[in-house]
């Protein structure tokens, strides 16, 4: 796994995401398989590409129809 950090640092580590996501605050969500996402840090959601901006500009398009519909609801997009 590798986590991007919002300071733009980048860590491998060998847990799965499993693992990963018991640690982690409710403001984390898994948005994709291979994917977790942090609520908190988003700026955008662009529905038409299925894309993820981060406060830090990474982007990301790894979600799912469904987890596309929690983040909307977390970030108050109708």
């Amino acid at each position: 796994c590798m986590i991007h950090t919002i300071n733009n640092n980048s860590y491998y580590i060998t847990d799965s995401l499993n693992s990963i996501m018991e640690k982690l605050s409710d403001n984390f969500y898994r948005s994709h398989q291979s994917c977790i996402i942090n609520l908190s840090n988003i700026k955008e959601l662009e529905l038409g590409n299925n894309m993820v901006i981060f406060k830090n500009g990474d982007m990301t398009d790894m979600i799912t129809g469904s987890s596309k519909k929690e983040i909307k609801k977390y970030i108050g997009v109708s």
